[in-house]
């Protein structure tokens, strides 16, 4: 069958579980659960395997919004049987021609993250399938779930008290995982998904990139104060990626700061890394034009 005519049969189906008490007779109604129920266990029968998942990627997001607590229940309970199939599936493409085989399962878990009664068990398989080693560049899963505890502009409909007790769970059993996540916070580079769902259950908001100018505005929020006590913190780190990070945060954030703030800063990386030699600080060469750039 053509892939259009498959998303089109998926479609149909989501749009009718979701208005069928408006669409479908009261007295069949029954019946049409029936029948998603059993075509869920036909297209995703337990035990899964790798194999079965790559012919049914395509199709994954689609399957979750006609379904989506089945959906996450069966990954969920993949996962809790020891089952490696989710984890077999997420693998780097071959190389930069090659489309992954696990977009669609991307795609559906960060649509389950928009409906409420399944986005804690969603971001918690996320979380497990986000432990594989991935190169630097390119989609992997850690990506969706940094997107979804972006502190500005979550990809969930929890709210932020929710996704902390949330990240709880996960500094506790991932701490590699809740560390990362600690990381990225201080990232200005904007929140969006593998996919924009067109349409997903519950409650759900259209979902845009977030522009320079908007990330731009949320940095006006921050004070020279903030910045320096992210200093004092980072300075004895010595991974450059995660110092790195806060250079490029200053550098946004100094295109909105008054010059009595950007003073203030760059007196305290001065303090830091020019003066207390005794420390062996180095501001590298990222850090120096950072600090140049605040004159």
């Amino acid at each position: 069958y053509s892939k259009d005519l498959i998303n089109g049969f998926f479609s149909s189906l989501a749009l009718l579980s979701d208005n069928k008490s408006e669409i479908i007779p009261e007295n069949i109604q029954s019946g049409f659960n029936e029948f998603l129920d059993k075509l869920i266990d036909l297209v995703l029968p337990s035990p899964l395997n790798k194999n079965h998942l790559v012919k049914v990627d395509d199709i994954l997001g689609l399957i979750t919004e006609t379904q989506p607590h089945l959906t996450i229940k069966k990954f969920k309970e993949e996962l809790i049987s020891g089952n490696q199939a989710l984890l077999e599936l997420v693998e780097p493409a071959r190389n930069i021609f090659t489309r992954p085989n696990y977009l669609g399962l991307l795609e559906s878990l960060e649509k389950l993250a928009w409906i409420r009664t399944t986005a804690r068990d969603a971001i918690l398989v996320l979380t497990k399938i986000s432990t594989k080693e991935f190169p630097e560049n390119g989609t992997n899963p850690y990506l969706s779930l940094e997107y979804i505890f972006d502190p500005i502009f979550p990809q969930t409909t929890l709210s932020l008290e929710e996704l902390f007790l949330i990240f709880q769970d996960i500094k506790k059993n991932n701490p590699t995982i809740g560390w990362k996540l600690c990381i990225s916070i201080l990232r200005c580079n904007g929140s969006q998904l593998t996919h924009t769902p067109v349409w997903i259950k519950g409650t759900f908001r259209t979902l845009f990139t977030t522009s320079s100018k908007e990330r731009l505005t949320y940095c006006e929020a921050v004070s020279a104060e903030q910045i320096n006590s992210l200093i004092d913190l980072f300075s004895r780190f010595e991974d450059k990626k995660y110092i790195n990070q806060l250079w490029n945060l200053i550098d946004k954030w100094k295109e909105v700061a008054e010059d009595s703030e950007k003073s203030k800063v760059r007196e305290k990386i001065r303090n830091i890394y020019l003066s207390q030699q005794q420390f062996n600080l180095k501001l590298g060469k990222k850090g120096t034009q950072t600090y140049q750039k605040l004159e």
